[in-house]
């Protein structure tokens, strides 16, 4: 029975061995990390540098577990397999690898939030050799660094994110990217930069709300698959080449695209461009505004018919040559209680308010506040306007006025008045309505007390 029970024993024992052989062999497996997309960039489908790294996630073998801890712990090597620049390298050796083994756990990686390129820092602190080296240095591999939400750069040769789940923002001052390139970021909420310049494509960043500038030269700004975004250019900027979604909308406040003056060329105050694409434009599409036609076109005297009209006699009593009685005629704007314009009338009749009309011939002044083929336009207008009174024998043109008004048109062809600028920015303007989203109460948008 002894016997029978030490051979028994023995046999579980060689079973045993050769199930912990098998399991050694196993810890030469090759770890990837579940859940994290691997990006697809090729030159050829991206525009992307013939140089750009394929990311790949490797693991660091680990001698002797500690008890309780996974026996694969997913480790990402600072090697240029990784990250293309050597400048970059050294930069998340420095900064970010804790225990320096030149590898960047995911304890390591998973903490960082914000990041920040600044060249002088780098060569003050012996990262970068020269500046030439930092502002020429291609940043990538930022799907290892899935919680990132903000990257300030101030110079960089070219920055790639794809497929990232977290970044909100990327910007920058005093400085520029020669290429931002950003696809498929869903959380991807604003990019911006004062006295920047570069060129910048995003695709399919469908959170995108906002795209702000100051004082920046571009060359070429790409926005495909952006539906939100409200571009706003805010001072002097200047771009050689524009490629939009045609439900983006292009802004530059607080004084307009462009502005149009009687007998005048139209001014850039804003934005400078040489060309401007937009794709999917729908077949209800707002056209962009090239000159005064398109306001005389667009408006007549149903959007002005809100104005009041009253018909009272002259205090004398007055007749003209041809023995015609005299009437004042008083136009109210309803802007303010000092909105009121009046004219005389002389007539064999007494003149009705109904027969009393005011369109417009002209303008002193537009500006373009924001546009967009799919969402429409807002409108900065001075409007030249006549009154007219019509009758049986035809129309007396009374005299002319002028009104300051906002409107907006829709890309059905919808018009709205606003009373005062501060209704316009609180019903009327996207980029008001977009900075409310991103801030809370937008600073611009302050009611007068």
């Amino acid at each position: 029975m002894n016997l029978k029970k030490i051979l028994l024993f023995c046999l579980f024992a060689g079973v045993f061995c050769a199930c912990n052989q098998g399991r050694e062999a196993d810890t030469e497996i090759t770890v990837t990390l579940v859940g994290l997309v691997t990006p697809a960039v090729t030159p050829e489908t991206s525009g992307l540098p013939e140089n750009t790294k394929m990311p790949s996630m490797t693991e660091k073998p680990e001698n002797t577990p500690a008890e309780g801890m996974h026996p694969a712990i997913i480790m990402v090597p600072i090697d240029e397999e990784h990250f293309t620049s050597a400048v970059f390298r050294r930069f998340l050796s420095v900064k970010y690898d804790k225990d320096k083994d030149g590898f960047l756990s995911q304890s390591e990686r998973e903490v960082i939030k914000e990041m920040e390129w600044d060249p002088y820092e780098m060569v003050r602190e012996g990262i970068g050799t020269n500046h030439d080296e930092v502002t020429e240095a291609t940043l990538d591999g930022f799907e290892y660094f899935p919680y990132l939400e903000d990257l300030n750069v101030v110079n960089a040769g070219k920055v790639i994110f794809k497929n990232h789940p977290s970044i909100r923002y990327v910007g920058g001052t005093e400085g520029g990217i020669g290429l931002l390139y950003m696809e498929n970021c869903p959380s991807l909420e604003r990019i911006g930069g004062y006295a920047y310049s570069g060129n910048v494509s995003v695709i399919n960043c469908g959170n995108l709300k906002s795209f702000g500038v100051r004082n920046s030269d571009f060359e070429s700004l790409s926005f495909s698959a952006c539906p939100q975004l409200v571009l706003d250019f805010e001072e002097w900027n200047s771009v050689t080449g524009l490629l939009l979604d045609a439900d983006a909308v292009l802004t530059a406040l607080p004084y307009g695209l462009y502005t149009f003056k009687k007998d005048g060329y139209p001014e850039l105050p804003g934005l400078s461009f040489e060309t401007i694409e937009w794709e999917n434009v729908a077949e209800q599409a707002l056209e962009m505004p090239e000159g005064e036609d398109f306001f005389i076109r667009n408006f007549d005297k149903d959007d002005f018919s809100y104005m009041g009209v009253q018909v009272l006699e002259k205090i004398e009593n007055c007749y003209d040559e041809q023995g015609r009685k005299g009437w004042n005629i008083c136009i109210d704007r309803k802007t303010d209680a000092y909105s009121k314009t009046t004219f005389s009338l002389y007539t064999e009749t007494n003149p009705e308010p109904e027969q009393i009309f005011v369109h417009p011939v002209g303008l002193e002044k537009a500006e373009v506040l924001e546009y967009s083929p799919n969402h429409g336009g807002s409108f900065h207008i001075i409007w030249e306007l006549e009154a007219v009174y019509a009758d049986n024998s035809g129309e007396i043109v009374l005299g002319t006025m002028t009104d300051d008004q906002y409107w907006t048109i829709t890309s059905d062809g919808t018009k709205t008045r606003y009373r005062s600028e501060w209704e316009w920015k609180k019903n009327g303007s996207r980029q008001y309505q977009t900075e409310k989203q991103l801030y809370g109460e937008a600073d611009r948008v302050q009611e007068e007390t």
